[in-house]
C-alpha cells in the first residue's frame, strides 16, 4: 500500500524524476511493468502513458533532449502496450525501430545515462552534451550497442504479434 500510495502521488504530480537518465520514460516503463501487480488507481497509469504517447514523433521514434533515441522507443512502446489503446503508436514505433536496424542486428548507441556530480540532487539536462568514457556532468558512453539493441529486441520480441 505504501509502495503504491508513493507511486501514485508522484504519478499525479508529475514527479517522475529519472535521475541517472535523460527522459524519464525510463521512469514510466517500470511503473507501467508492474501496474499488473500494484493496483493503481482508475485511468492513473493510462493517463500517464496518455502524455507518454502525444510526445512521440511523426515517424514513430521518441526523443531526450539530445534528440531521437532507439532506447526510449523501445522503453516508450513496451509501456503503451500494457493499456490498450496505443495500437497506432505501437505499430509507428515498431516501423521506427525495424527501419534503424543494423544488417547485424543491433541499433546504433543511445548514450541515455547520465552521471551527475555527487553534490548535484536535481541536475540539469543542459548540462550534459559531453558523451564520454568516464568522469561526471556527462552522459556515458554505450559500449556495443548492447543496452539499446536488448530493449529493442525484447520489445520487438514482446510485440511480434503486431509486426
Amino acid at each position: 500500500m505504501k509502495l503504491k500510495d508513493f507511486i501514485s502521488s508522484r504519478l499525479e504530480n508529475d514527479l517522475l524524476d529519472s535521475y541517472w537518465w535523460t527522459n524519464d520514460i525510463y521512469s514510466v516503463y517500470y511503473i507501467s511493468s508492474i501496474s499488473h501487480v500494484v493496483d493503481f488507481p482508475e485511468g492513473l497509469i493510462k493517463n500517464k502513458l496518455k502524455k507518454i504517447s502525444l510526445c512521440q514523433n511523426s515517424n514513430g521514434s521518441f526523443s531526450d533532449f539530445f534528440g531521437e533515441n532507439l532506447f526510449y522507443t523501445g522503453l516508450a512502446l513496451k509501456s503503451l502496450s500494457t493499456v490498450d489503446s496505443f495500437q497506432k503508436n505501437i505499430k509507428n514505433g515498431i516501423d521506427y525501430l525495424l527501419k534503424n536496424q543494423y544488417s547485424d542486428g543491433s541499433w546504433e548507441n543511445s548514450n541515455s545515462l547520465r552521471i551527475p556530480r555527487p553534490e548535484i540532487t536535481i541536475p540539469e539536462i543542459t548540462k550534459f552534451d559531453s558523451i564520454k568514457t568516464f568522469g561526471t556532468n556527462v552522459r556515458a558512453m554505450e559500449f556495443k550497442r548492447l543496452f539499446t539493441t536488448s530493449v529493442c529486441l525484447n520489445t520487438l520480441n514482446k510485440l511480434k504479434n503486431i509486426i
